[in-house]
C-alpha cells in the first residue's frame, strides 16, 4: 500500500498592528530648562500605549478580529540611541509617587500595555519596542511581531520670566501717617511660578547723571555713600528707610537665572519710584485770648495741624522731634486800616509771643506753616558735604 501525506496550503494570515496611545497624554514631551520641568509630565500623568494585534485569515477558516489577548511572550524594550538597550520588566524601579517607572500587564483584556512613568531628556528621542509571538491556530506556525513607538522630547520655547514687586510703580510716601520703613519684595516667575533656583536680583537707583547703578550696601552716612542712605537688600527685598532717601527715588529690580546667567538689557526689569509727598493739610492756633489784660507781657499760641485723617501729632520740628513742616511766627501792630508791618518773631509749635505791640488798634498775630522738604546731606558754598568729626555726612533738612 502505498502511502502519502497531503497538507492544506493556507494563505498566510494577514496581521494588522499597531500602538494605541491611550488617553489625552501625547507620545511627545517638551522639556524647559528655565522651569527644570516636562510637559506633560509623565510622572504625574504617565503616558500608556496599548498594542492591537489583528489577525485576518482571507480563506474563512479562523474568524478574523483582535487577537491580542492570545499573544505569548510579550516584551517592551527601550532603545535610546547610544545607550544600550533596556527590556522592561513587569516591576522597574520606584518613581514619582512610589509607582513603578514602567509598569506592564502581561494578561487579560489589556495584555501588552505598558503605563510610562519616566520623563525623557531635552532634545533626545527614545523608541519603545514591543514584541511578542502568535500562533497561527490553523497550522500551529508562529509568528513573531514586532512595533516600534517613538518617543519625543523636544525643547520648550518659551517666553522669558517676568519680574514683579509688590510696590505701585509710583509709591507716594506719607511721612506723617505712614511707616517710615518700607520692603519692597521682588519676585522672578513664569506664570504662576515662582523662580527661586540660581535666581539673584539686583536692585539699582537711578543717579543724577541718569545712569542706573546697583544700590550700595552700607547704612553709613559716610561721604561715599551719601547716595545710598537707610536701606538693606537681601535676596529678593529691598528695604529702605523713607525719612532719609530724599524727595524722590527712581529704582529698578532685575534678575539672573539659570538660562540667562549675566545682567543684560533684556534681562526682567521691574521700575517703581518711591516719593516723598506731605498731603493737602489744613491749620489753625489756639490758646490765644481775643483780650489780654493789661499786664500780660506774654502769650503762648499752640498750632493744630489737621490732615484727611484728623489731627497731626508733633508736626512742628521741637528738639529730638523731627517734624516735617516749620511754623513761621509773625506780629504787627494793630492798625485802623491797609495792611500791617508783620515782622517774624519765633518759630515752633507751641512759641512764646511778646506781647509789647499791642496798641490802641491790638496786635495781629500770624503764622506760616511750610514743608521742611526732605532730609539730605547738609553741603558748603562749593557744594561739598559737611562731614562731622567721624567724617561722617552730616544730614539735616
Amino acid at each position: 500500500m502505498l502511502k502519502k501525506r497531503i497538507d492544506k496550503a493556507y494563505r498566510p494570515l494577514e496581521m494588522v498592528y499597531h500602538i494605541e496611545v491611550v488617553g489625552g497624554v501625547p507620545a511627545v514631551q517638551q522639556y524647559n530648562n528655565d522651569l527644570d520641568e516636562h510637559i506633560p509630565d509623565y510622572e504625574l500623568v504617565p503616558l500608556i500605549l496599548q498594542p492591537h494585534i489583528h489577525a485576518y485569515d482571507r480563506e474563512g477558516v479562523v474568524e478574523g478580529g483582535e487577537v491580542t489577548g492570545l499573544v505569548a511572550n510579550p516584551k517592551w524594550t527601550q532603545i535610546i540611541p547610544g545607550q544600550a538597550d533596556v527590556v522592561i520588566t513587569e516591576t522597574q524601579p520606584n518613581g514619582a509617587g512610589g509607582y513603578p517607572i514602567y509598569a506592564l500587564e502581561t494578561k487579560g483584556l489589556h495584555a501588552g500595555r505598558l503605563t510610562v512613568r519616566k520623563n525623557f531628556a531635552g532634545n533626545s528621542q527614545a523608541t519603545l519596542r514591543f514584541e511578542c509571538d502568535y500562533t497561527d491556530p490553523r497550522n500551529s506556525s508562529v509568528m513573531h511581531i514586532t512595533i516600534d513607538q517613538a518617543i519625543q522630547c523636544t525643547n520648550a520655547t518659551v517666553a522669558p520670566p517676568t519680574m514683579d514687586v509688590d510696590c505701585p510703580e509710583t509709591f507716594v510716601w506719607n511721612p506723617w501717617r505712614d511707616n517710615a520703613s518700607l520692603t519692597v519684595n521682588a519676585r522672578l516667575a513664569h506664570g504662576t511660578r515662582t523662580l527661586t533656583t540660581g535666581v539673584t536680583f539686583y536692585f539699582e537707583k537711578k543717579r543724577p547723571n541718569g545712569a542706573w547703578t546697583v544700590i550700595g550696601n552700607t547704612a553709613a552716612y559716610s561721604k561715599a555713600a551719601y547716595e545710598d542712605l537707610g536701606f538693606s537688600v537681601s535676596g529678593s527685598a529691598f528695604t529702605q528707610d523713607m525719612s532719609l532717601m530724599g524727595g524722590r527715588l527712581d529704582m529698578r529690580v532685575r534678575a539672573t537665572y539659570p538660562s540667562k546667567p549675566t545682567l543684560a538689557d533684556d534681562s526682567p526689569t521691574k521700575y517703581f519710584t518711591l516719593i516723598r509727598r506731605l498731603p493737602d493739610f489744613e491749620y489753625d492756633y489756639g490758646g490765644v485770648p481775643e483780650d489780654v489784660e493789661t499786664f500780660v507781657k506774654k502769650v503762648y499760641p499752640v498750632l493744630h495741624v489737621t490732615d484727611h485723617d484728623g489731627l497731626v501729632t508733633h508736626p512742628v520740628a521741637n528738639g529730638s522731634i523731627l517734624g516735617e513742616v516749620d511754623a513761621i511766627w509773625y506780629t504787627a501792630a494793630g492798625v485802623a486800616s491797609g495792611n500791617p508791618t508783620m515782622a517774624e518773631v519765633a518759630h515752633g509749635e507751641a512759641p512764646e509771643i511778646s506781647t509789647s505791640k499791642i496798641n490802641n488798634n491790638g496786635m495781629i498775630l500770624a503764622v506760616d506753616v511750610v514743608d521742611r522738604g526732605p532730609r539730605q546731606p547738609v553741603t558748603d558754598s562749593t557744594g561739598d558735604y559737611i562731614t562731622d568729626a567721624s567724617g561722617d555726612v552730616i544730614i539735616d533738612r
